[in-house]
């Protein structure tokens, strides 16, 4: 016999079987890494850590729900104490560019409009908007932005709440989450960001 609670995480893990073969958009992001650096290996890599959040994804899941919560608004006001990070720098996006492309860009869009306006998330939205215009690959800031949001969008697809998709797009490309936005777009809206995401990038 199930308790209640395994029988949710049985069908959440039947879910997210389903949702790794469906495109949601990671693999369709790591496809389009330049350069010419990504292959059958990468390709084979890239599953496994979607496939590994199947079997460690409920346990951090638990963790979440568990432990006490810190607040933190969108876009990463934060007054003392720290948030969990899931990686450093910008993680296996270190040294890489990606490319952006339409359908990456509409997903971008499309979900973070669930969140409302956020000065923040548009400049971040105009930057990929231009780069894509352009067609130049971005990297840094930009690539670990572009990368989370469509991670964010596939896992909350799968039926993860915020949260719980964020924390997973963080640990899926090992970022440090002050990574996730450029330093431009810091110093443009210092309301919205204290020295602790300041210092990731050396700003006073």
């Amino acid at each position: 016999m199930f308790t209640l609670a395994e029988a949710s995480a049985a069908n959440s893990v039947r879910n997210i079987l389903a949702g790794i073969q469906a495109d949601t958009g990671a693999y369709f992001i790591s496809s389009t890494l330049s350069n010419g650096n990504y292959g059958v290996d990468n390709f084979f890599t890239d599953f496994a850590i979607n496939a590994a959040f199947v079997s460690v994804g409920f346990a951090a899941s638990y963790l979440l729900k568990n432990l006490p919560p810190i607040p933190v608004p969108r876009g990463g006001m934060i007054v003392g104490g720290s948030i969990e990070n899931f990686g450093q720098g910008f993680g296996i996006l270190a040294g890489r560019t990606v490319k952006v492309s339409q359908k990456g860009l509409e997903i971008v869009e499309t979900h973070l409009k669930r969140f409302g306006d956020h000065p923040p998330n548009t400049m971040m939205i105009e930057r990929l908007r231009a780069a894509h215009k352009a067609n130049r690959p971005i990297s840094n800031a930009d690539a670990v932005f572009y990368t989370h949001e469509v991670a964010e969008a596939g896992f909350m697809s799968r039926g993860m709440a915020y949260e719980e998709a964020h924390s997973a797009a963080l640990a899926k490309y090992a970022v440090d989450q002050r990574s996730v936005y450029a330093p431009e777009v810091i110093q443009a809206h210092p309301d919205h960001f204290n020295n602790y995401w300041k210092s990731f990038w050396g700003l006073k």
